[in-house]
């Protein structure tokens, strides 16, 4: 069971860290107009896809993947389809399968949630989460499934929570840095909502590196640092840190300690991602 455990967290860090930088949305809490105002939505290339190898003290231990599929209509509004998936491999697989997946629909517009989504498939557990944010009556509702054998509802939950304005969820906010300009010495602090409840996430900037991602080729990065608000993901024994491309925002790596051992997510494959420029010179 602690070897589980342990293998969702790293599956879980890589889901999620695929392409963590911050949470970017505009900050509204506290503001009685919030609702009403939206930041531009960050700019995506639909069928993006970036695929990402995890390795568990040097062994690898899955892939993890961030795409936007397409673009869609949801209750009249244009969205962007944006899916995290992870996977463990076929050794993992022997003893504890990982199947994860979490899906958001993002405005097209604003940048801002629609509905989220999350299905986590470990070992024999199946649990199901979905966030739903209706702005004309200012809440998210939230509901839970866990399934047991046969696809049979063991536990359904049901609750809902006041919005302070127009909200991230756990998978949207990866996108939206896109719209922000990182330089070093910069401190960002911001929201993202789950459904139930509101946590925040500070992210700091530490440097402006090189770093080298296996056969893509080398890239300008911004080497940030989230701090408070990470353990709301999974628990970390020291820092994690994450190498975005300077232009793109893309995460390029992630290195973190946690309970069981060093993590590393590195981006093996982009597609449609306009990262560059490659090469060792000043871009």
């Amino acid at each position: 069971m602690k070897r589980g455990k342990a293998l969702r967290r790293i599956l879980l860090a890589a889901a999620l860290a695929a392409a963590w930088a911050g949470c970017l949305a505009a900050d509204t809490r506290g503001s009685e107009d919030a609702v009403l105002k939206a930041r531009p939505g960050p700019d995506m290339q639909v069928d993006q896809k970036c695929v990402y190898q995890v390795r568990w003290k040097g062994i690898p231990a899955g892939r993890a993947s961030l795409a936007i599929s397409r673009i869609e209509d949801w209750r009249g509004h244009k969205v962007y389809y944006a899916r995290a998936e992870a996977r463990s491999n076929s050794i993992l697989d022997a003893f504890y399968k990982v199947r994860d997946k979490a899906t958001s629909h993002i405005d097209c517009e604003g940048g801002f949630s629609h509905r989220y989504y999350k299905r986590l498939r470990e070992g024999r557990y199946d649990k199901r989460e979905v966030v739903e944010y209706h702005y004309d009556d200012v809440e998210a509702r939230y509901s839970r499934m866990r399934l047991g054998d046969g696809e049979e509802a063991e536990e359904n939950v049901e609750c809902s929570a006041p919005l302070a304005g127009y909200a991230q969820d756990p998978l949207s906010w990866l996108f939206a840095i896109r719209k922000e300009n990182l330089e070093v010495g910069r401190r960002l602090v911001k929201a993202i909502h789950d459904g139930h409840r509101e946590w925040d996430l500070d992210l700091v900037v530490l440097a402006r590196e090189k770093v080298r991602v296996g056969g893509l080729g080398t890239f300008w990065a911004f080497k940030v640092e989230p701090r408070a608000g990470f353990e709301s993901v999974f628990v970390r024994k020291g820092p994690v840190y994450l190498w975005l491309e300077e232009g793109s925002k893309i995460p390029l790596r992630m290195e973190g300690e946690l309970p069981i051992g060093r993590v590393v997510v590195e981006l093996v494959d982009a597609v449609n991602c306009r990262i560059g420029p490659f090469g060792e010179g000043e871009p």
